[in-house]
């Protein structure tokens, strides 16, 4: 994809839970729009998947979570209903079926437990993209700002070449400085980066998002230039 990705988006979203457990969104679709679509038609359409509210149900909320002041979305009580982790990944494979996407990149380490499952459904060869001293061998880093100190991500060199259509997950997505991060090591060695794809999006950072790539996450985010990184 080029520096700016312009998008229009039909958006599919959780009814919301009566109970107010401080959820956020859970993952919607985002498609490309014809560049002829007349402007009302180009507006976000809520079309609602029966599974997303399953999905946001099984995601906790903890407060002050690894530390005062945080509120951690877990998923792990998800991973304990295989049918709605069936669902969380049947529907990101749903999307990229048929894409062409050569290889899925997984962000440590919760990236780990979407991305491969993704990956054997759609055809794809899986990458792991991890912190530093995991991988052994030769690898290609890059280290990313965050908004309590930095962090790197690290690929084997070779993993990728040059060309391929790749996809990145993770599990949520907040500032985008991590998955902004993973974009750059990507294309460094050669990648297109076509999508990435997260279960969770936080809306109070979707005005500040970094990234260049269409986002599968549960709100619209707004796609600016990648070089432009907001912390």
């Amino acid at each position: 994809m080029g520096e700016e990705a312009n998008c229009n988006v039909v958006l599919m979203e959780a009814a919301k839970s009566p109970k107010e457990n401080g959820h956020s969104g859970v993952a919607a679709a985002v498609t490309d729009a014809p560049a002829s679509a007349a402007p009302t038609a180009a507006k976000a359409v809520a079309v609602v998947d029966p599974r997303l509210q399953g999905i946001s149900d099984a995601i906790r909320v903890v407060p002050h979570f690894p530390k005062q002041g945080i509120m951690f979305n877990d998923i792990t009580p998800l991973l304990l209903r295989p049918g709605v982790f069936k669902d969380a990944v049947d529907i990101f494979v749903e999307r990229y079926r048929g894409m062409g996407i050569d290889a899925v990149a997984g962000i440590e380490a919760r990236g780990f437990i979407f991305g491969p499952a993704i990956a054997l459904a759609i055809g794809a060869k899986f990458i792991p993209l991890r912190k530093p001293k995991k991988l052994p061998g030769e690898v290609i880093s890059e280290t990313y700002v965050l908004e309590y100190g930095t962090d790197c991500l690290q690929m084997h060199v070779g993993a990728i070449e040059a060309g391929e259509r790749v996809l990145i997950v993770d599990d949520l997505v907040a500032t985008g400085g991590t998955l902004s991060a993973a974009i750059r090591l990507l294309e460094r060695a050669g990648a297109d980066v076509v999508e990435c794809a997260c279960l969770i999006g936080l809306p109070k950072f979707k005005e500040c998002a970094c990234l260049h790539s269409l986002l599968f996450a549960s709100e619209r985010w707004k796609d600016i230039d990648k070089s432009a990184v907001h912390y």
